[in-house]
């Protein structure tokens, strides 16, 4: 009986030691189990986010590209919003788990490449900024990916026109890339440079720096970068009044880009906009309408009721303005700005833009009740989003007035234009003093 009861202790005391190594095997396991889980859902999202970015044309996180129109924002930002969102919901993951400072710099380097590209500036600047300064405090500061955030952070600049905070950044990529062995990205820091050179009415450098970049581009057959730089180029000659020069790079930009790019591609697309627009410049009207016709098709095609769709039809119907086609012209603005309305609401500054050209071509057409009727909105809007100072509004006024005019209504067109000039005056007095002389004479 006693050998009975030692021998069940023994049992049990075996039992619980099993036990207890069994519950220390299986926590260890499940530790284990959740540390791969967490890895593997950390290298999903990173693994989502570049291929989103590959999804975007990386050519935007570059290059910067001028449009003629400003027609690089509409599917840009419709994407980048996109993929800011899906970085949005994925960075606390990637955050909690990235373990060295170089992981970390990489990540914000790649979401605020997102952000910016979502119209997210402000978040976009700052992961830059903290991206820049892991890569620094872990003495990575010669390294591509370093090379990259500063040149991002130039890019971001430039496109919000803070011209003077840019260019240390673009000089600065610039001089060290010279320095490395990818001549591809020593075209893209030429580029850049050379856009700011032209945006700030320094034409003979940004001349320059563009056929730097071409020679460079031609030598590693690089046929996308030799389209954007022979487009920015045709951009430049056309600031230049060089009309011919002009035509002659736009037509090489497009014909390589068609090298590279497909029929359906938004910049390839953009690119074609800006050669319509200086055969419109040109009076050269019939090849301008053939391309916006075909690029309308394709985007009708391809993204249906889209803001795209709505610049293309606005620009075509300043086109046929021009050229006296004016039966289709109400018609196209009509349905620019159904579609703005309802894909970026009535307040956006986009839909309030093709509604101010509604009204003034009923104002030139003999409708000037119609006129007042959309100016009226149109002004109420633009002096809620801008001000009473801002360019946008004293325009958007200045159409009221004129259609004031037109109906006899004196009061109110004196009252307006009063306002108006005294705005004008306010604008020049504060701001006009800060641009560059070329602005200014253009202004």
């Amino acid at each position: 009986m006693q050998k009975g009861l030692i021998l069940c202790q023994i049992i049990l005391a075996g039992s619980a030691f099993a036990q207890v190594d069994l519950g220390g095997f299986v926590k260890n396991k499940a530790i284990e189990l959740k540390d791969r889980a967490k890895e593997k859902a950390t290298a999903k999202s990173i693994e989502a986010l570049d291929k989103k970015r590959k999804e975007y044309d990386e050519s935007n996180f570059n290059y910067a590209i001028c449009f003629l129109d400003n027609s690089g924002m509409f599917e840009a930002a419709e994407k980048g919003s996109g993929f800011a969102n899906d970085f949005l919901s994925g960075f606390k993951l990637i955050k909690k788990e990235e373990k060295t400072t170089e992981e970390r710099a990489y990540t914000n380097l790649r979401n605020g490449e997102l952000l910016m590209a979502g119209n997210k500036y402000y978040l976009a600047e700052q992961c830059f900024k903290l991206s820049k300064l892991e890569y620094e405090t872990d003495n990575k500061a010669e390294t591509p990916n370093y090379n990259q955030v500063v040149s991002d952070l130039g890019l971001l600049y430039q496109s919000r026109g803070r011209f003077n905070k840019a260019l240390p950044f673009n000089e600065q990529a610039l001089k060290q890339r010279e320095s490395g062995e990818n001549k591809g990205m020593v075209v893209v820091s030429l580029n850049n440079l050379a856009v700011l050179k032209k945006e700030t009415g320094n034409y003979t450098d940004a001349e320059a720096g563009f056929k730097k970049g071409l020679e460079l581009a031609r030598e590693a057959k690089d046929n996308l970068a030799i389209a954007l730089l022979n487009n920015n180029l045709a951009m430049t000659y056309l600031d230049m009044n060089k009309m011919k020069d002009a035509e002659s790079f736009m037509a090489e930009s497009v014909t390589e880009a068609a090298k590279t790019l497909k029929e359906d591609a938004g910049n390839y697309i953009k690119l074609q906009i800006n050669q319509a627009n200086i055969f419109r410049l040109q009076k050269k009207y019939q090849q301008a309408e053939n391309i916006y016709l075909k690029a309308i098709a394709i985007k009708e095609k391809k993204l249906g009721q889209h803001p795209d769709l709505a610049h293309l039809k606005r620009g075509l119907a300043q086109l046929y303005l021009e050229m006296g086609k004016t039966s289709d012209v109400e018609k196209l603005l009509q349905n620019a700005y159904e579609i703005d309305k309802h894909k970026l609401g009535e307040n956006n500054p986009a839909t309030l833009s093709v509604q101010q050209e509604l009204g003034n071509f009923y104002r030139f057409s003999g409708n000037p009740a119609k006129a007042n009727e959309l100016l009226n909105v149109v002004v109420l809007k633009k002096k809620e989003i801008y001000g009473e100072a801002h360019p946008n509004y004293i325009q958007a006024l200045e159409d009221l007035a004129l259609a004031q005019w037109l109906l006899a209504n004196n009061d109110a067109c004196k009252t307006n234009y009063k306002k108006i000039i005294d705005n004008t005056l306010q604008y020049i007095r504060t701001v006009i003093t800060s641009v560059i002389d070329n602005e200014k004479s253009l202004y």
